[in-house]
């Protein structure tokens, strides 16, 4: 821990100035969105209240902050909600699918840790079918994947996505 803060705070004048109620707020927001170290440098930080720069010292210290924060509470037996989504997604990938078809209803409540999770019960075949149903009027969750204007192509889906707006 020692070597973490002499490394990460005398490079960024970020951390120097964060409160924790923000550190621990940006570090479940990186849970609950399922970003691996690469994906937080460069992804783009919608709705959050902060600007923090990509590919930055402060990004990554972040990072490595919640890495911390994860073992040190699985060392003393516990976990957090984000953790929930993180434990189903992988218990979900042993499955290989489970689903052939999947309507998902009012995805703009829904954080991208859980959307993941529904992703992961899909069984991808010729005849199956995945639903996404967005509600645009509907004001999004705190830590929702699709804040602000957020498009569904953000949750990089391979198959084809059609569009439908319904008045």
């Amino acid at each position: 821990m020692k070597e973490f803060t002499e490394h990460f705070w005398r490079k960024s004048k970020f951390l120097l100035n964060a409160k924790i109620d923000f550190l621990l707020d940006e570090i479940l927001w990186i849970k609950y969105c399922n970003l691996t170290l690469d994906e937080y440098k460069e992804i783009d930080r919608k709705g959050r209240t902060r600007r923090i720069n990509k590919n930055s010292y402060t990004r990554e210290a972040i990072y490595n902050l919640k890495d911390i924060y994860s073992i040190s509470l699985r060392e003393k037996g516990f976990i957090d909600e984000a953790d929930h989504a993180l434990f189903a997604i992988e218990s979900v990938k042993k499955e290989n699918g489970l689903y052939t078809h999947i309507i998902i209803d009012d995805i703009e409540k829904y954080t991208k840790a859980e959307l993941d999770f529904l992703r992961g019960l899909f069984k991808n075949n010729t005849y199956s079918s995945m639903i996404y149903i967005l509600n645009s009027e509907i004001n999004s969750e705190i830590n929702s994947w699709f804040i602000k204007g957020r498009k569904l192509e953000s949750l990089n889906i391979k198959e084809k996505i059609k569009t439908f707006i319904l008045r």
